[in-house]
């Protein structure tokens, strides 16, 4: 389903007169520029998930004189972490849809002045190709999710926050 701004931007609005640029060209730098945002959002929130998803897996490991003090808390920190990557997934899908939409619409609207500027048949984009960035992003988040469940189970199962003997 087409997001309704779209159909309203599919026909561009009529140039006037008086030196203001051709509809088409504003249409084209306003999805330039809203392509842009979007996929630089999805970077962020990734490297922003990632950070916290680390930091809270590794957290037992660096606070081992705390985590003796409140041990079944710092223990569930990695599940945290685990919880963090599934819950931001719902947002990691709408933005890439939404990236998606953004994407297909400019490069209909480049495949449509491709012929016009008499360029070569291979510069024509499919818009209905599957993109590398649709299953790196969702395959990322599955890696980060199992090496946080990884920690969580070293956490719980091998690793033993008591002072060493002799202290």
């Amino acid at each position: 389903m087409k997001r309704s701004w779209v159909r309203r931007m599919d026909s561009p609005p009529e140039s006037g007169s008086g030196g203001e640029p051709d509809g088409r060209v504003v249409l084209a730098q306003y999805f330039w520029e809203e392509f842009k945002y979007r996929h630089d959002l999805v970077w962020r929130l990734l490297f922003k998930v990632t950070t916290a998803a680390i930091a809270l897996s590794i957290a037992p490991f660096a606070i081992e004189e705390v985590a003796r003090e409140v041990e079944p808390w710092v223990k569930a920190l990695p599940f945290l972490a685990a919880a963090l990557v599934l819950g931001s997934a719902p947002l990691f899908v709408t933005e890439i849809r939404l990236l998606n939409e953004v994407l297909e619409f400019h490069l209909k609207s480049q495949n449509r002045l491709l012929p016009l500027l008499e360029v070569p048949n291979d510069w024509v984009h499919d818009p209905c190709k599957r993109r590398l960035f649709d299953w790196l992003v969702p395959l990322y988040l599955g890696i980060l999710l199992l090496g946080s469940l990884i920690v969580g189970g070293v956490v719980v199962f091998v690793w033993d926050p008591s002072p060493p003997a002799g202290q």
